[in-house]
């Protein structure tokens, strides 16, 4: 059987996307328990999840904005 090497997703996105699954595998009634997960290990993983997700919004809306700018100064000078 050959090697399968591109299994994470490219984009943030989707990234963050993979890792809320992986929680959801992981959380309350979950694989934990079965494989030894430390609880203080899951609140690590949802903490950093958190501040990701958190710094992709934002830097989201700050492109977001800037886009919009452009396009009100491109049509302002028009």
């Amino acid at each position: 059987m050959g090697e399968y090497k591109n299994w994470l997703p490219a984009g943030r996105t989707g990234q963050l996307a993979m890792s809320r699954d992986w929680m959801n595998v992981l959380g309350p009634g979950g694989k934990a328990a079965a494989w030894n997960v430390p609880a203080e290990a899951l609140t690590n993983l949802g903490s950093s999840w958190a501040a990701a997700q958190a710094a992709l919004d934002a830097a989201q809306n700050e492109t977001t904005r800037a886009k919009r700018l452009r396009l009100l100064a491109g049509s302002l000078a028009a």
